[in-house]
């Protein structure tokens, strides 16, 4: 997944918003990111597709189509003319008004359909590996509890830390055989924002969903995980340890305590 602050300048350099030297440094971390690098340019097209929306909706000039049609009053007549009213939804400059917002309603529709396929990465169950992100400020969060499992096939540990918007957990198994620990959670309260794997071989990776992480270990490996606290509110988060799919460890902590 991508670093927030690296999103927000893609989408500062899409806007032209970024100096000189910003566009010189994202495009250095573009060459050396290929997952930020597409990123920046599926938005690219995104923003592409929908100028194009734009400039395919004629203008629409209602004033002349209007005075064409109004009944004019001829000043040869002895008598005026009976007025005719039309109504409102069979008048030339309300069906016109209607095609206008119809197609900005369409161009809305279609910013909202790349911009949900672009987001929706996130969501979907996948595969996360090497992703990297800051969590210097682990220290200074607020302590869940650190949960630790040994016994003669598999060591783990669980030490999870919270604040008012981001809760870690720093994950360390340690396994001769395959096994899998299980994150599980609610997704009304936490959504998962970054997946890191601090010293995974080959054989082990995570697997993100929107209301669990699973991580598929073989032997001394080390994993970061951050959720968003969506409302600070005190809430559980499971962890469970399985062999061969059968649990042999569970448990949960409390964050939000206070």
């Amino acid at each position: 997944m991508i670093e927030r602050k690296l999103a927000d300048l893609i989408h500062e350099s899409l806007e032209g918003n970024l100096t000189a030297p910003e566009q010189q440094q994202l495009t250095a971390e573009l060459s050396r990111n290929p997952e930020a690098d597409r990123y920046y340019r599926d938005w690219q097209i995104i923003r592409s597709r929908i100028e194009q929306t734009k400039n395919s909706l004629a203008e629409i000039q209602l004033a002349p189509e209007i005075l064409k049609h109004l009944p004019m009053e001829s000043q040869h007549l002895p008598k005026p003319e009976p007025i005719i009213r039309i109504p409102f939804w069979k008048r030339l400059s309300f069906r016109y008004s209607m095609v206008l917002i119809a197609g900005i309603f369409l161009g809305f529709m279609m910013f909202s359909f790349f911009a949900h396929g672009t987001r929706q990465k996130a969501g979907d169950e996948s595969q996360m590996k090497g992703t990297l992100y800051d969590t210097r400020g682990f220290d200074q969060m607020k302590q869940a509890d650190n949960i630790l499992f040994d016994n003669n096939m598999i060591k783990g540990s669980f030490n999870v830390r919270y604040s008012t918007g981001i809760v870690e957990a720093r994950i360390t198994f340690s396994s001769l055989y395959p096994i899998k620990g299980l994150i599980e959670f609610d997704y009304n309260n936490f959504q998962v924002l970054n997946v890191s794997n601090v010293s995974v071989n080959d054989q082990s990776n995570i697997i993100a969903s929107p209301n669990y992480i699973q991580i598929n270990n073989v032997g001394d490996n080390q994993y970061i995980v951050q959720l968003l606290n969506k409302n600070s509110l005190q809430h559980q988060i499971g962890f469970k340890i399985l062999q061969n799919d059968v649990p042999v460890y569970q448990n949960a902590v409390v964050v939000n305590k206070e």
